[in-house]
């Protein structure tokens, strides 16, 4: 049995692997780095005045994961929104974002990524 089917047979859902912590500091909207939403957490500042990010398109956030990715694996996204006006999650193309998606001032949220099918991702 490969390691993949270890991982399975253990009943690891969330993608094994270490976070990285990704500021941005980019006044307004931004679009969120594949490298960013896939490390695990971002630490946004910047802002002087509400704003909206939008995550990167699938199909990138889809080569900045593990080689060992699958579908179906989720992984906890945590974005610290260090200003004081609030952050609102756009979705890129391949895309679908559900629930609250604003992050208020000083705040984090906390998302569950998953990689539904090739090319679409859920949060």
């Amino acid at each position: 049995m490969n390691e993949l089917g270890v991982r399975r047979l253990l009943g690891e859902a969330l993608l094994p692997r270490a976070e990285v912590n990704t500021a941005d500091t980019t006044v307004g909207a931004a679009t969120l780095t594949a490298a960013a939403v896939v490390g695990g957490v971002i630490t946004r500042s910047g802002s002087t005045a509400a704003y909206t990010d939008t995550t990167p398109t699938a199909a990138a956030t889809a080569d900045a994961m593990p080689r060992f990715a699958e579908i179906n694996q989720s992984w906890l996204l945590k974005i610290k929104n260090t200003v004081a006006f609030a952050e609102t999650l756009a979705a890129g193309t391949g895309w679908t974002l559900s629930g609250i998606l604003i992050v208020p001032p000083l705040s984090m949220g906390l998302f569950l990524v998953t990689y539904t099918a090739a090319g679409t991702f859920t949060c």
